[in-house]
């Protein structure tokens, strides 16, 4: 049950970690406990290709060592609203930033720079 788990394709984190946690609490009934280190590492190496690239910052950066399941949680399910839940969506429009110039020499007197249009 543990060794074979996997995501499912296009599972949600929420539903993902429901399932493991129900897995991990069935072998705790059995005497059964995997330390926490272990448990991470278990879930990274159990998600689909289209978390590869989360699951390889979250190595590199070794923050596996120290994290607890909560924490990597939130970590994952933090990315999948940023970056997933917009794809899913059709949110493909490019993001602009707001092009920030050197204030004009008539709003000095302001503070902070901002021009007179603004108040």
């Amino acid at each position: 049950m543990y060794e074979r788990f996997q995501m499912k394709p296009n599972e949600k984190i929420r539903d993902f970690f429901s399932r493991f946690m129900n897995i991990l609490y069935k072998l705790e009934a059995l005497g059964k406990t995997y330390p926490p280190g272990q448990q991470v590492r278990k879930v990274l190496r159990s998600m689909t290709e289209k978390w590869d690239i989360m699951v390889y910052m979250l190595y590199k950066n070794l923050e596996t060592r120290e994290m607890t399941l909560y924490e990597l949680k939130g970590k994952l399910e933090a990315h999948e609203i940023s970056y997933f839940d917009g794809k899913e969506k059709g949110d493909d429009r490019k993001r602009v930033a707001i092009k920030v110039s050197k204030p004009s020499s008539d709003s000095e007197g302001y503070e902070g720079g901002l021009s007179k249009s603004l108040f």
